[in-house]
C-alpha cells in the first residue's frame, strides 16, 4: 500500500480506504481470504499433528478469545452467511472460499452504501465527502464535462 501512496503522492499516513478508486481491495479483504485459505489448508492437511492443533484451538476458542480460531469467529460478524462460516469452523471443516468471497464482497459494498445518499454538506465526514467524489466520479456533474 505504501508503494501505491507514493505513486499517487499522497502522505504515508493517508487511510487506506482512501485509495480504493485504485481498484485495490482493502487489506482486511485480503487478509480475511489469506487466513480462510490457511484454515481450508490445515483442516485438509495430511500431518493429523496440524489437524489435532486446529481441533483443540476451535475448542478453546469455546473459553477465550485470544486463540487463533476465535479470532476468525470474530471476524465473520456481519457477513450474511456468517452462521454458516462459523458452523463449519465449529466441524472442522473446510469453507467453500467463493461463496466466502462474495459475502465479504458483499459486507464491504454494504458499508459504503450507506454513504451513497448523504450529501458531505450535510454531514461533515470524510467517508462521505470521499465516496461522493471519489468513488462516484460519473454521477457527479462537474466532473463529468471534465476531458480526459
Amino acid at each position: 500500500m505504501t508503494v501505491l501512496k507514493r505513486i499517487l503522492m499522497v502522505k504515508d499516513t493517508t487511510f487506506s480506504w482512501c485509495v480504493r478508486e485504485c481498484g485495490l481491495e482493502p487489506l482486511q479483504f485480503n487478509w480475511l481470504r489469506a487466513v480462510v485459505r490457511l484454515y481450508n489448508a490445515l483442516t485438509q492437511s495430511n500431518s493429523s499433528t496440524a489437524r489435532k492443533i486446529l481441533h483443540a484451538d476451535i475448542q478453546l476458542s469455546s473459553r477465550c478469545d485470544d486463540c487463533w480460531s476465535s479470532h476468525i469467529l470474530s471476524a465473520m460478524d456481519g457477513l450474511t452467511q456468517s452462521y454458516l462460516f462459523k458452523e463449519m469452523v465449529l466441524k472442522c471443516e473446510p469453507i467453500d472460499l467463493g461463496r466466502f468471497v462474495v459475502d465479504l464482497r458483499e459486507r464491504h459494498l454494504a458499508y459504503w452504501t450507506t454513504y451513497s445518499d448523504i450529501h458531505p454538506q450535510e454531514r461533515n465526514s470524510k467517508r462521505s465527502t470521499y465516496h461522493q467524489w471519489c468513488a462516484h466520479q460519473l454521477s457527479c456533474p462537474h466532473l463529468a464535462d471534465i476531458a480526459m
